[in-house]
């Protein structure tokens, strides 16, 4: 596979006659609908296959959670820590972090050179946009992570005012507050 593109040819050691999107939408029927060896070689290409097939796999990956429910959400981000748990990367704090406002329940992950990270419980009432809100939250003392792609770098923005928490929950910040290293707005 050599393209992403959609309409154009998909190509893995030879030119294929199938665009990305008819090789995508084979590969999640037989995901959804095959047999279970059927299952296990699609599986096999995706995580063995190179090029394009990254590709695939990620857009896979992203639909399944966008169409997931909040405990569907909640399975894909512990999925995720777990890599950095076993790697050594993080580890998970013994105290839950409870959101005074809503009081949904967060377990705490502290990385090494990362803020603290919190993958909320998903409840029976939770639906996946509430999931999806309680994921992305910030609270009092935590950071914002902006890369900065020209320097190679990533800034950490402490969110340390109810202000700019509630301006960040609420999607204003960056109309509200200076980016570092930037002037402030008129």
């Amino acid at each position: 596979m050599k393209t992403k593109n959609k309409g154009k040819k998909v190509e893995q050691d030879k030119q294929s006659p199938y665009s990305f999107d008819e090789v995508y939408k084979a590969i999640t029927q037989v995901l959804v609908k095959g047999t279970e060896e059927q299952q296990k070689k699609a599986l096999k290409v995706l995580n063995e296959g190179k090029g394009d097939w990254v590709w695939l796999k990620a857009k896979l990956i992203t639909e399944t959670y966008s169409f997931a429910d909040a405990k569907g959400k909640e399975e894909f981000a512990l999925i995720g820590m777990q890599k950095h748990l076993d790697s050594g990367s993080a580890v998970l704090l013994n105290e839950v972090f409870t959101d005074p406002e809503t009081s949904i329940r967060y377990r705490q992950y502290k990385f090494k050179k990362r803020p603290i990270y919190r993958i909320p419980f998903a409840t029976e009432e939770m639906d996946k946009y509430a999931y999806d809100k309680a994921i992305n939250k910030k609270f009092l003392g935590d950071f914002i992570e902006m890369d900065v792609p020209a320097d190679n770098k990533v800034i950490m923005i402490p969110l340390d005012t109810p202000e700019k928490v509630k301006d960040y929950n609420g999607g204003d910040y960056f109309k509200k507050h200076r980016f570092p290293g930037t002037a402030k707005k008129g």
